[in-house]
C-alpha cells in the first residue's frame, strides 16, 4: 500500500487547528481545552432611550457591550405589535432603530432584542409619547 499523507483540520467555535499523518500512522485523538470551546462571554444591553420624536416618528438609541444584531417590537400597549427590521449587521454595539407612521400624543411602549454568538437578551420595557 503506497504511504499517503493526509491533512485533517478541526474548527471549534472559530479556532483552527490541524496536523498531518501518513497512512501508517495511526490518528491522534485530538484534545480541546475548555477555553477553546467556550463561545464569548454573555453581554449586555446596558442604554436605551427614544431620541428625535415627533408626532409621527421616533428612533430608539441603544448600545450594547459586545456587537449584536437587534430588532425592536414596539406598540401603544405592552403586547406592541409592531417591529423593525432585523439588522443584518453584527459590526456594531452602538444602535439606532427608527419607527415611523406612528399617531401623534400617543404613548408607544418597546422592547429592544438582540443576539449574536453569545446567546439572545431582551431590554426592559421602556416608552415614549410623540408630540
Amino acid at each position: 500500500m503506497k504511504n499517503m499523507n493526509y491533512l485533517i483540520a478541526l474548527a471549534f467555535f472559530g479556532i483552527f487547528t490541524g496536523f498531518l499523518i501518513s497512512s501508517n500512522t495511526s490518528i491522534p485523538t485530538p484534545t480541546l481545552s475548555i477555553s477553546e470551546a467556550t463561545p464569548k462571554r454573555n453581554y449586555s444591553i446596558d442604554s436605551h432611550r427614544a431620541i428625535e420624536v415627533t408626532q409621527t416618528s421616533a428612533a430608539l438609541l441603544f448600545t450594547a457591550s459586545q456587537n449584536v444584531q437587534a430588532y425592536v417590537q414596539y406598540g401603544t400597549t405592552q403586547k406592541y405589535g409592531e417591529q423593525t427590521k432585523l439588522e443584518e449587521s453584527f459590526n456594531y454595539s452602538t444602535h439606532r432603530q427608527k419607527m415611523t407612521g406612528l399617531t401623534p400624543d400617543t404613548t408607544y411602549y418597546y422592547k429592544i432584542h438582540t443576539t449574536n454568538e453569545a446567546g439572545m437578551k431582551h431590554s426592559t420595557t421602556g416608552s415614549f409619547t410623540t408630540e
